[in-house]
């Protein structure tokens, strides 16, 4: 119900909560658009966990357009995070842009980063 909802983030972080709701979603292959909409909220939120499951979700195209830019962002975001699953994904990503784009990709994450996670999309660097 909602006041467990409510005691659960005041207790664990809006983040957490998120990221369990995505999480649970996925296992039970339930609402795939919302899949992605929990996780990048929980990563919006500076889950670093949940910013490495939208960094896949861009890399492969699940749920969302396919976008070697954006996984590349999230992924470096979630390994500056502490997550080091990340780099591994970030380095996947790389490997996927041609020079200009990587140079892109970094100057966007550095938006991502100032912006604390809330421009973080190829629009938002202009």
């Amino acid at each position: 119900n909602g006041s467990s909802i409510a005691a659960f983030d005041l207790e664990h972080g809006a983040g957490q909560a998120k990221f369990l709701l995505g999480e649970n979603l996925e296992k039970l292959q339930l609402g795939s658009k919302k899949i992605f909409e929990y996780y990048h909220d929980a990563a919006e939120d500076g889950h670093a966990m949940a910013q490495l499951k939208v960094s896949k979700f861009f890399y492969s195209g699940k749920h969302v357009p396919q976008s070697y830019i954006s996984s590349y962002v999230w992924s470096s975001i979630a390994a500056a995070n502490g997550n080091e699953l990340a780099i591994t994904q970030r380095e996947k990503s790389a490997e996927r842009l041609e020079y200009e784009y990587l140079m892109q990709a970094q100057k966007l994450t550095a938006i991502c980063f100032k912006s604390n996670y809330r421009k973080c999309d190829y629009g938002d660097m202009n």
